[in-house]
């Protein structure tokens, strides 16, 4: 029995709509990932931890801005913070006895980071160094995560 030039195993050519609806697939995953990444992203940025959002902060920043950071319940030696804070200088102070002085924080541009638990430390800084641009950030419920004080 002969069956002709068809050979086992191969399947017919696709038309012109196989083609048509094989692209339809395929934007149509590439819609649907780029959908659910952005819903993800938005997700994350509302429920991160206070480090996280000292990072990104940090990363938004030009390059020559060092950073000194008075923070009890996190650090800027954190693996996020160092990551996303490179190539810049990134010093953490001993939140029991913070040297305002510290040599490395002298230099502009600074940005002072603070955690919510050190308000009487940034009151010492806005005293010592005034004219600093005072945010404080908070979590998408609207508590305080942290306040940065930018010294240009």
């Amino acid at each position: 029995m002969d069956l002709g030039s068809e050979k086992q195993g191969t399947s017919p050519p696709r038309g012109r709509w196989g083609r048509i609806a094989g692209l339809a697939a395929a934007a149509l995953l590439v819609w649907v990932g780029l959908t659910e990444w952005r819903i993800y992203i938005r997700e994350v940025a509302d429920y991160q931890r206070p480090v996280v959002a000292v990072a990104r902060y940090l990363d938004g920043l030009p390059e020559q801005v060092s950073a000194c950071g008075v923070t009890g319940e996190f650090g800027l030696s954190w693996a996020e913070v160092q990551f996303l804070g490179w190539p810049r200088t990134l010093v953490e102070l001993d939140p029991i006895r913070p040297n305002l002085d510290e040599p490395a924080c002298a230099a502009e541009p600074v940005v002072w980071i603070f955690s919510p638990d050190e308000q009487a430390t940034l009151g010492r800084l806005r005293q010592m160094r005034p004219g600093g641009i005072e945010e404080v950030h908070r979590d998408s419920q609207g508590g305080e995560t942290f306040t940065s004080y930018l010294i240009w």
